[in-house]
């Protein structure tokens, strides 16, 4: 996790007191940003529908 953080700039103030799945997703987008990877949606039926 050390290494993700300092080659995204985070400086070790803050990324410290982030928790592993925080560290995690800030990695998965700058990897879709550089295009290292590609963003998949996902199809949930467990969630709150849009009710307005």
């Amino acid at each position: 996790m050390h290494f993700w953080a300092r080659s995204m700039g985070i400086p070790y103030t803050e990324y410290h007191l982030m928790t592993a799945g925080e560290i995690q997703d800030l990695v998965a987008c700058s990897a879709i940003s550089n295009g290292g990877a590609r963003e998949v949606a996902e199809k949930s039926t467990e969630y709150i529908p849009d009710v307005r």
